[in-house]
């Protein structure tokens, strides 16, 4: 007895690859919004208010040396009656000018620190988002691709199925809350009787002779299949890269699974099975 999957619903994939996509733009969102905020206090702290700052100490430097003299003259020059007159509200006014001075340079110092806190916690944030920022802007990109893909294949599965063919590859639209719901009975992988069966997912198989072989890269995380530079998503027929022979492709797939171990590597001979 054969051991079968039931599919119930297409329609599932293309409702989840939706949210999928919705969370990659929330996802996208927060980690830009979080950088540029940072990004802008930096820039505030380091334009606006290192300038403001440093006005403010001139200004108040300016106020210290004008009560300063301020007082000087009223200590130095006697008032009518010959007696020096009282400068209280002149040294009062020295030490208020004073403090002002000693806050603008406190806040002035205060700037330049958080300058390098900020930058050192932009660092470490994004550092701290590199793999989440690589998720979303590499590996869903290469998910949704591959639901799109097997979208289409059981799609073109359903198109070329007989209606109400009963077994194996059959379709059957049944009624159950005023809605159709597609049902499809595939083989299970697991199913095959031996090993050495050719491949039947290998869409454009290109022709060769013995020895030669092809190659097939396949990002591991996702099951999606790339190009034959084992970089981008591949188009129909440029996803096989060819070698002379299996000691060849070999060689090649041993040093890929080094760089690389995100990428695993397929090799197939002329007759479409898997060595």
């Amino acid at each position: 007895m054969s051991d079968l999957a039931r599919i119930d619903s297409i329609d599932v994939l293309r409702d989840f690859r939706a949210q999928v996509w919705k969370f990659a733009e929330a996802a996208k969102v927060a980690l830009g919004d979080a950088e540029s905020e940072l990004t802008r206090t930096i820039m505030w702290l380091e334009t606006e208010q290192t300038a403001y700052w440093a006005g403010q100490i001139r200004k108040r430097t300016d106020l210290v040396s004008r009560a300063a003299e301020k007082l000087r003259e009223k200590r130095v020059f006697k008032d009518a009656s010959g007696r020096v007159p009282s400068a209280v509200d002149e040294e009062k006014a020295l030490r208020v000018a004073k403090a002002k001075l000693e806050e603008a340079e406190e806040k002035a110092a205060a700037t330049k620190r958080y300058i390098r806190v900020l930058q050192k916690t932009a660092d470490d944030y994004k550092g701290a988002i590199a793999g989440i920022a690589a998720f979303v802007a590499y590996d869903i990109p290469l998910s949704v691709a591959r639901l799109d893909k097997l979208s289409d294949i059981l799609r073109q599965y359903v198109d070329l199925t007989p209606a109400g063919q009963g077994g194996e590859g059959s379709e059957s639209v049944g009624e159950g809350s005023g809605s159709s719901t597609t049902t499809l009975m595939v083989r299970s992988p697991d199913s095959t009787d031996s090993d050495t069966q050719p491949a039947e997912d290998l869409p454009d198989f290109p022709s060769f002779e013995p020895p030669q072989v092809v190659l097939v890269h396949t990002h591991k995380p996702s099951g999606l299949i790339l190009a034959a530079d084992g970089k981008s998503v591949a188009d129909e027929g440029n996803q096989y890269r060819r070698f002379a022979d299996l000691a060849e492709a070999q060689a090649y797939a041993g040093r890929k699974a080094d760089s690389d171990p995100l990428i695993e590597c397929a090799i197939y001979n002329a007759a479409k099975v898997r060595l």
